[in-house]
């Protein structure tokens, strides 16, 4: 019985209530108040024992400029909240960029970063694209030719246009070759 009730008295959310939310990571687009904004609706009134890391964890995720959220509890009325950025590599059609794995994210508010390159093509190609790009970067690089866009047309066609806005028009087969010349 002595179990019981002890039970249920840690279950309660008053006896131990979640009282310090602590954000850490190096955060360059996301606010450290509207992530503890955010743990805190996902908390539910729920104390130490009750609430889910897990579905907190979840909730974070939702958030496009987070790659990696951890969770976790230290005794006795705190959480820890460990944040990963997603790091932009590229700008990928409007308003949405590419992280390093070539994977489309579409922050909300979409932030102004300079010196992103961008890319326009099809779904689905986001990889194939940020390869291509690591080879015509790695080519150009004993060059003055500073790549502002690169263009993979429907039909597989590569377009890429120079910060002073010369475009070079590749075409879908030989791309190493041509880029050579």
């Amino acid at each position: 019985t002595l179990l019981i009730l002890l039970v249920v008295k840690m279950s309660d959310p008053s006896v131990l209530p979640i009282n310090k939310v602590v954000v850490s990571g190096k955060l360059q687009h996301l606010q450290k108040s509207e992530l503890r904004s955010i743990v805190r609706s996902g908390l539910g009134g729920r104390g130490f024992f009750r609430v889910n890391v897990n579905e907190i964890q979840d909730l974070l995720m939702e958030q496009p400029w987070i790659d990696e959220a951890v969770v976790r509890r230290v005794w006795k009325d705190t959480l820890l909240i460990n944040i990963k950025e997603q790091i932009a590599v590229a700008v990928w059609g409007k308003g949405a960029f590419l992280n390093t794995v070539g994977e489309i994210f579409r922050p909300e508010t979409p932030s102004k970063i300079s010196g992103l390159v961008r890319f326009t093509g099809p779904e689905g190609f986001e990889q194939v694209m940020l390869e291509h790009y690591g080879l015509i970067t790695n080519k150009l690089s004993n060059t003055s030719i500073v790549i502002a866009e690169v263009v993979l047309s429907d039909r597989g066609s590569w377009t890429l246009i120079t910060s002073d806005r010369k475009e070079l028009i590749f075409g879908k087969q030989f791309l190493s070759q041509r880029l050579e010349r």
